[in-house]
């Protein structure tokens, strides 16, 4: 359950990550009540927030990185960022991260209007117009009990083909 939010998340779990729990469970004698990072202080029954960031900075550094420039918030973020580089996809990402709003999604992940742009670029669209024959005069023919006159748009008042030719 997300905290914050109080809806269900969902993650993955890769096979070595369950074997690493598993063992973990195990060498603790933990029980399915308790929690799975209990705290070392008895007035609390699991891990604070403070004690579980000095364990990352403690991983960061073990490993040769400089812990400033790792926590908790970015290793959350890592794995999504790395899915919206990779695809694109946004949705994807919103899901994953379990934020409400595509704007928030926006927003953590940094994107910028120079990444839109970059997209758009990247974006081709293909558009195949009708050759011309004498006579067309640029209306589609009547349907029963309706005009002659070019589709409507539901809600926009715009003919389909306004955003080529003019309004």
């Amino acid at each position: 359950m997300q905290k914050k939010t109080e809806r269900p998340l969902q993650f993955e779990i890769t096979e070595q990550t369950t074997e690493a729990v598993t063992a973990w469970i195990a060498a603790a004698h933990l029980k399915s009540a308790q929690f799975l990072f209990p705290s070392r202080v008895s007035e609390s029954p699991h891990l604070s927030t403070r004690q579980y960031f000095r364990i990352v900075g403690y991983w960061v550094w073990s490993i040769g990185l400089n812990p400033a420039a790792y926590g908790t918030h970015s290793l959350r973020c890592t794995k999504p960022t790395l899915i919206y580089r990779r695809t694109k996809n946004l949705r994807a990402v919103q899901l994953l991260l379990g934020h409400s709003k595509l704007e928030s999604t926006v927003w953590y992940l940094g994107i910028e209007v120079n990444d839109a742009l970059e997209i758009a670029e990247q974006t081709e669209v293909s558009l195949v117009v009708p050759v011309a024959t004498a006579g067309f005069d640029g209306r589609l023919p009547a349907r029963s009990g309706r005009s002659a006159s070019r589709p409507k748009l539901l809600g926009s008042g715009h003919s389909p083909w306004s955003c080529f030719v003019g309004k």
